[in-house]
């Protein structure tokens, strides 16, 4: 028997099953579980050691990235679908029971909770002290991170369950009205719009003055930043749900016709791609070299060589796993679902 060495990188997912697993990064044995009460549809994120997730249950758990042990929890009155950001030791996140929550993050003490007018999926972004995140009432709130006050909203023409992604004082968001937006973060203001197909639940991501993004018209999408002008789109055989990621020249996503792409990021040329038996919700996620996705209703977690799509490993649990979270060996932290961007 061939004993593989252990890695310093470790994996965090939350499943369908209504438990929070941990992963050895290089290999994929599991290092611990977690349950809670009810599955888990919210990405992890980690600070200081300790690795924060939402749940159905109504809870936000605190746990020891070692050991999986309980810290804290905060108990809101319904479930979350956004993931938790952290932001000079407060943690913020949205909860579909209208409101969204400042938390201290190391006791999980509630700071402040900002009720907006309907639920909400986008995860929040903070840049400047300021918190945007997008709701199901069609609006996109600008919300001061230190006294809870609402600054602006700006109003779309369909769902926002789009996390926001900001690049010199522009925010960018997608809607279920088919646009991409570019909207002045200090004023609210519309800059440019750009009609994407259909709808979509994507996360903008920009790197290099490009923004990708996916759509349920099954194309990715690389505008402008700055004038929101196409540079090129990629088809693929079914609608876009997964938020893509940038990495050495490449941008990665999933889509609903079951494979994971590749494609270069300067001409949306295909580099590799990688099928599984089940549609691709997830957004993927990357670290030292390793692209870290689930499957969706296959019940796997992949492990990938992001160079050349090579399978390194998966894990198969009970149900639906979701977006991973990964603490590197040099304790850099990727996650993915937000906007895309390594955090």
């Amino acid at each position: 028997e061939v004993v593989l060495p252990e890695s310093n990188e470790l994996v965090f997912v939350g499943n369908f099953d209504s438990k929070f697993y941990a992963f050895d990064g290089e290999i994929g044995t599991k290092k611990w579980e977690f349950s809670t009460k009810l599955p888990i549809t919210s990405s992890p994120t980690i600070h200081n050691g300790i690795v924060y997730i939402g749940s159905n249950d109504n809870k936000v758990y605190a746990l020891d990235y070692k050991t999986g042990q309980e810290k804290w929890t905060f108990v809101a009155s319904d479930g979350y679908f956004s993931c938790p950001v952290i932001s000079n030791d407060f943690l913020y996140i949205g909860c579909y029971d209208k409101n969204l929550y400042k938390l201290d993050a190391k006791s999980g003490k509630k700071i402040w909770s900002f009720l907006s007018d309907s639920q909400i999926l986008s995860t929040p972004t903070i840049d400047k002290n300021v918190v945007f995140f997008g709701g199901k009432d069609t609006k996109i709130y600008a919300v001061d991170a230190i006294s809870g006050i609402q600054k602006w909203t700006f109003k779309t023409d369909g769902f926002v369950y789009s996390s926001p992604a900001i690049l010199n004082d522009v925010l960018y968001v997608s809607s279920w009205d088919s646009y991409l937006y570019a909207i002045d973060a200090n004023r609210g203001t519309l800059i440019w719009k750009f009609n994407i197909g259909k709808n979509s639940t994507s996360s903008p991501t920009i790197s290099d003055g490009v923004v990708f993004i996916g759509s349920f018209d099954r194309k990715l999408y690389a505008i402008d930043s700055k004038t929101g002008n196409k540079k090129w789109d990629f088809l693929t055989d079914d609608g876009i749900y997964s938020s893509p990621i940038v990495s050495n020249g490449m941008v990665y996503f999933g889509s609903k016709d079951g494979n994971l792409y590749a494609l270069n990021s300067l001409n949306g040329n295909l580099q590799w791609k990688f099928k599984v038996d089940s549609k691709i919700y997830s957004s993927p996620t990357i670290s030292n070299g390793i692209l870290y996705f689930s499957g969706g209703i296959d019940n796997k977690l992949y492990a990938l060589d992001m160079k050349t799509g090579i399978e390194k490993w998966n894990f198969k649990g009970l149900d639906e796993f979701y977006s991973t979270c990964v603490l590197s060996s040099t304790s850099t932290i990727y996650y993915s679902s937000i906007n895309g961007e390594k955090q």
